[in-house]
């Protein structure tokens, strides 16, 4: 069963051998600028992403380059997350991720969000 999802606990999945970890610290990444730097470098995004939404968006449904079977993504103190950044624009974040988690559900890689 594919457990692809946003989880607010670590212990509603079963994490996979053959997984790919990455995690962002809220308290550390207070606008976009910082947040593109950090996951293209953690998701090995491809040189063409374009540091916006939309590529994100992009980037997330396709994850080709990945040559795992389950990526976990881990946002700990997600609350503080773009602290400096419009409101509206972090919600639209947290939005893709969810829709990148709800696309990869029919697929081969399980894409987990904890957001804690």
């Amino acid at each position: 069963m594919n457990q692809s999802g946003i989880y607010i606990s670590k212990d509603q999945f079963v994490k996979n051998d053959d997984c790919l970890k990455v995690k962002f610290d809220g308290k550390k990444i207070h606008d976009f600028t910082r947040f593109y730097e950090s996951i293209k470098r953690k998701l090995k995004f491809p040189s063409y992403f374009g540091d916006n939404l939309d590529a994100l968006e992009e980037c997330l449904q396709d994850l080709s380059w990945i040559n795992k079977d389950q990526v976990i993504v881990k946002f700990e103190n997600s609350e503080e997350l773009l602290s400096n950044e419009n409101k509206e624009d972090v919600l639209v974040l947290w939005q893709i991720l969810e829709n990148a988690a709800e696309f990869w559900k029919n697929e081969n890689l399980e894409f987990i969000i904890l957001k804690l």
